[in-house]
């Protein structure tokens, strides 16, 4: 169990009254009593979930426009590596710092780079409730200190393959790595707790032009948390291929995309990155597609000034777990006339614990 007031696993006290708080020692049991008093008492659960259950009938709103139901927080845990596709075990995970795993941070490095420098850069990101998992690209690169690609990215003399209206090699192999991320993310969502919207990307360089192409194809059911994409752009082939065939506009929830050049990037030109720009909106016209560019080269985050604009991205689309629902037996009321139910329940004298025990989803954002 995690302790109610910081959060630590392996709480063994609990609360003698209502049997239903964990502590970790003595002391945090005196810090929380302000706060968990409101709640303490036996059998408080039932009673606040009858009284909500009888709201309307004095006029306090009515039942069919009222639902109660226990709040459910899905426990997370640590992928392993039988969670991992073929190609994609070279990993490391870390757990959010403070305790609490709401969200998942997944990061992709650039061409020729490993997880390794990248878990150090969640690390320093420390964002709240999130953990970090780095992975390493499918593809070895010969002759380099064990670097890594995301697809194809040499042709047969050892050059880089340049985009053209005929290539079809880069996005050939990127669809394949496409297939196993998905693979990763589906097991992610069923084996380890964390659902689609609970689950970012960062990628910088090709591993940004990976996490883009995945938000290209996640919508819907299957819409990302958010996606940011440092120094990268749509893959050229693809927006050309895409101009050959009737694409149709997305019509769905869509995940929202951070987009971020240097305005000194010689390898990714201000041209390719706008029509790439241009390609997710018009492939996702209800998406929410922040573009912004900073002074730097082609390199990782550089500044105070861009990590501000990153922590702006993320406190839009990371949740946050309230100190309530870490704790047993709560209940979520939603409705039409929730908020005058709930204030009519406190005019009636009701125990004030209710305006604790009821958690709503409206103010789960950073």
């Amino acid at each position: 169990m995690r302790c109610s007031e910081c959060s630590k696993e392996g709480a063994a006290l609990r609360c003698s009254r209502c049997k239903r708080v964990f502590y970790c020692s003595k002391a945090c049991q005196q810090r929380d009593w302000p706060t968990h008093k409101r709640t303490c008492s036996p059998g408080a659960l039932p009673e606040a979930e009858s009284v909500v259950n009888q709201a309307g009938t004095t006029g306090g709103g009515s039942p069919q426009n009222l639902e109660v139901r226990p709040v459910v927080v899905r426990e997370k845990r640590a992928p392993i590596r039988e969670d991992f596709p073929e190609g994609l075990r070279e990993y490391v995970y870390e757990r959010s710092v403070d305790g609490v795993e709401e969200n998942l941070l997944i990061l992709l490095h650039g061409l020729g780079d490993t997880c390794k420098p990248f878990t150090t850069l969640g690390k320093r990101m420390n964002l709240p409730q999130t953990s970090i998992l780095a992975l390493s690209g499918p593809i070895q690169i010969p002759e380099t200190d064990g670097g890594r690609a995301w697809f194809t990215s040499f042709d047969e003399n050892w050059d880089l393959i340049e985009p053209s209206p005929n290539e079809t090699q880069r996005l050939h192999s990127l669809r394949v790595t496409r297939s196993k991320l998905s693979r990763l993310l589906d097991n992610l969502e069923s084996r380890c707790g964390w659902n689609r919207g609970q689950i970012h990307l960062l990628g910088f360089s090709q591993g940004g032009q990976v996490v883009l192409d995945l938000a290209l194809n996640s919508c819907g059911a299957n819409k990302l948390g958010g996606v940011v994409a440092l120094s990268a752009a749509v893959l050229p082939e693809a927006i050309i291929q895409a101009s050959k065939s009737d694409v149709k506009p997305c019509q769905t929830a869509c995940t929202p995309v951070l987009a971020v050049r240097g305005t000194a990037d010689d390898v990714l030109s201000k041209a390719d990155w706008q029509r790439s720009n241009d390609y997710y909106r018009s492939c996702h016209p209800a998406a929410d597609v922040q573009a912004t560019e900073v002074r730097k080269g082609h390199q990782m985050v550089s500044s105070e000034a861009e990590m501000r604009i990153l922590m702006e991205f993320w406190a839009k689309t990371l949740t946050r777990r309230s100190a309530l629902e870490r704790t047993e037996g709560l209940v979520e009321v939603t409705g039409t006339n929730a908020t005058e139910t709930l204030e009519s329940l406190r005019n009636r004298g009701k125990p004030d614990r209710l305006r604790t025990d009821i958690v709503t989803l409206a103010d789960s954002h950073i």
